[in-house]
């Protein structure tokens, strides 16, 4: 029995989850055009579909860690560019639009995956409950949207992120001010993946350990009588 018991201890223990990217307090939420891409498309499985309720503020981690971001395309007709760099440090361009995609097809057309030159970075440190250290850029107006500087979901420039369930991969839709509002989401978009530097165990994983430990005190005290 007490074998049984050290065992669901040390299985708690093992048993541990990444924890969650967040979208912090910024200017609530939006739903995403339906449908805000054209065509189909190598894109992700977890990829949302046109009417995800996504959030506009900026993103970030409860936790230290280290996150990567891949290109996924773009339908926008401007040269627009995401810089990323570890927290505290300096950022640079990492990804341009017609660059790191076959073609730019302009608003409106076939997103085109990114399928020329680098589409993931390497990888780049975060600090706890700090917003991540990522902005994009728009020729059009010669405008910067930091991830801690995010606009309005009703005045472009801005983006929108659509956290996926778990809480380790996220994706970034652009909206640049470009020839017109048009709110389509799809002028630039990043995937973010995130991982933890110590994995943080769920609260039913830290009431399974005091339950085993519980049942090892218990033994302990009959094995004494």
């Amino acid at each position: 029995m007490k074998k049984i018991v050290a065992g669901a201890v040390m299985s708690a223990l093992s048993a541990v989850a990444y924890a969650d990217m967040i979208a912090t307090p910024g200017y609530g939420t939006t739903t995403l055009p339906n449908p805000f891409i054209n065509g189909g498309g190598a894109y992700p499985g977890n990829f949302p579909a046109g009417g995800a309720t996504v959030d506009v503020g900026a993103l970030e981690s409860t936790v230290a860690g280290t996150v990567t971001y891949t290109y996924i395309g773009s339908q926008g007709s401007y040269a627009d560019t995401f810089s990323a760099g570890n927290n505290g440090g300096s950022s640079s361009v990492v990804f341009t639009n017609g660059i790191n995609t076959v073609s730019n097809n302009g608003a409106g057309a076939t997103l085109t995956p990114c399928t020329v030159g680098s589409c993931t970075t390497g990888s780049f440190t975060v600090a706890a409950t700090t917003a991540f250290n990522f902005s994009f850029y728009t020729p059009a107006g010669g405008q910067t949207v930091a991830n801690a500087t995010n606009g309005t979901s009703s005045t472009e420039p801005f983006f929108a992120e659509y956290i996926v369930a778990g809480g380790d991969t996220a994706f970034l839709f652009w909206n640049d001010a470009g020839s017109g509002s048009d709110h389509d989401f799809n002028d630039m978009i990043i995937e973010v993946n995130f991982t933890p530097s110590i994995a943080t165990p769920e609260p039913s994983t830290y009431a399974l350990l005091a339950a085993g430990l519980g049942m090892l005190g218990f033994m302990a005290r009959r094995r004494a009588r």
